[in-house]
């Protein structure tokens, strides 16, 4: 009998073991299946997340393409705005274009000197004048005023009294710098006592285009640096 009892409880013992083990195998096998059907869940979450961030990134792409695409056209525009100003002005300083601002008309009914009258657009220009004309004739930077015998010549055109000039800048330092004291116009009552001189300003006046026209010969644009 005592032969049986350490039989019997292997036995009992072994049932048990085994009973766990059952236990324990199923436990697991369902905790394997847990693990699979999550990891199929979180790799479709993932992928979802990267289809997701793929079409945010494409789509920030072309936002950046085209914000380039108007930056270049605005820089484009500015770059043409900036050369149709330059030009403007080429054509302002050349005599090119005919031009209309404030400014001042002188009359002087004297017969002057071709100097005198070089003084007076010399005068005009240090005073801030963007353009001038004499008796209907353009002033630019290569005129010529000279005299033979007793004809004033502007680039080969001759000029008489009353000589007429009319200059675009600001009205009133362009005044004051034809009337101050001891001036260009003081020296012209001095010197032609019977002379008619009036100064007045306009606040829109016009200079006619440059008519004699000319043609660089020998100046070229330097290359840029």
């Amino acid at each position: 009998m005592r032969g049986k009892v350490p039989q019997i409880c292997l036995s009992i013992v072994a049932i048990i073991l085994g009973i766990l083990l059952v236990m324990q195998l199923r436990t697991q096998g369902r905790i394997a299946k847990s693990i699979s059907a999550q990891s199929a869940t979180d790799q479709a979450t993932i992928i979802s997340n990267l289809y997701e961030s793929n079409l945010n990134l494409r789509k920030e792409v072309d936002r950046l393409r085209q914000e380039q695409n108007d930056y270049d056209e605005s820089l484009g525009q500015s770059e043409l705005a900036v050369m149709l100003r330059e030009t403007n002005k080429l054509r302002v300083v050349t005599g090119l274009s005919q031009v209309t601002g404030p400014g001042v008309q002188m009359t002087i009914s004297a017969d002057l000197r071709s100097e005198d009258l070089q003084d007076l657009i010399n005068e005009l220009r240090n005073a801030g004048a963007e353009a001038v004309a004499v008796n209907g004739q353009r002033v630019i930077v290569k005129t010529a005023v000279y005299q033979t015998a007793s004809t004033v010549y502007i680039d080969g055109s001759p000029v008489g009294p009353p000589y007429v000039l009319i200059a675009i800048g600001q009205p009133d330092t362009l005044e004051r710098a034809l009337v101050r004291k001891g001036g260009l116009v003081t020296y012209l009552k001095t010197t032609y006592p019977d002379a008619t001189i009036t100064v007045l300003k306009h606040v829109r006046t016009t200079v006619p285009v440059y008519q004699t026209g000319y043609q660089w010969q020998y100046a070229t644009p330097a290359p840029s640096p």
